[in-house]
């Protein structure tokens, strides 16, 4: 929609304003297709609130791990890089859906609800997220070249199993609430 705004306040819609001149001329020819970009604030999302604490101490024992808290790192490998998954949270992108193009009664405006398109597209998003999150905790795993390395890595991987174990459950616990019935849907589109 070339010129069109988005109500925030209570229901979502996407709005196009009619010129004047072109008031009872216009009428909604299909479905009105959205794309938006979305930020999202995580605070608001408390239906991840157990996956973001078990997530953040996560963070704080692989920090400790780094600084040398559980031996010296030479010799071990612990590939980090794609444990940066529910950073992408916030920086949703974009999204893209088809919603009901609607005339209003006066002719004035064309609107599209926007929050069930929205709140799936969402959904779906954070899915996805919470999947390549579970993914790369799993993966975490700690390995050595030597005597000595083989010996701090297996000690990684002791102090890691309990931790990511408890990732694993919250993100099992969060994935049914963004499935099309669940409650993290409204949460995403009030985000």
């Amino acid at each position: 929609m070339i010129g069109g705004s988005v109500i925030a306040s209570g229901t979502k819609q996407a709005v196009l304003t009619i010129p004047t001149a072109l008031n009872d001329k216009v009428s909604p020819n299909g479905a009105a297709q959205i794309d938006t970009n979305i930020t999202l604030t995580v605070a608001d999302l408390t239906f991840l609130t157990g996956t973001l604490n078990a997530v953040n101490n996560l963070s704080n024992l692989l920090t400790d791990i780094v600084d040398g808290s559980l031996g010296s790192l030479t010799g071990v490998t612990l590939d980090l890089t794609t444990v940066n998954h529910l950073n992408n949270l916030e920086n949703s992108g974009s999204a893209q859906f088809s919603a009901n193009a609607v005339l209003s009664p006066d002719g004035t405006d064309i609107h599209a609800d926007m929050d069930d398109g929205l709140g799936l597209v969402l959904a779906q998003n954070v899915s996805s997220l919470l999947q390549d999150l579970k993914a790369a905790v799993d993966a975490l795993h700690a390995t050595g070249s030597g005597i000595c390395s083989n010996l701090v890595a297996a000690a990684i991987n002791t102090a890691l199993l309990p931790v990511k174990g408890t990732v694993d459950t919250a993100i099992n616990l969060a994935l049914p609430l963004v499935g099309i019935v669940g409650s993290g849907v409204n949460q995403l589109a009030d985000a």
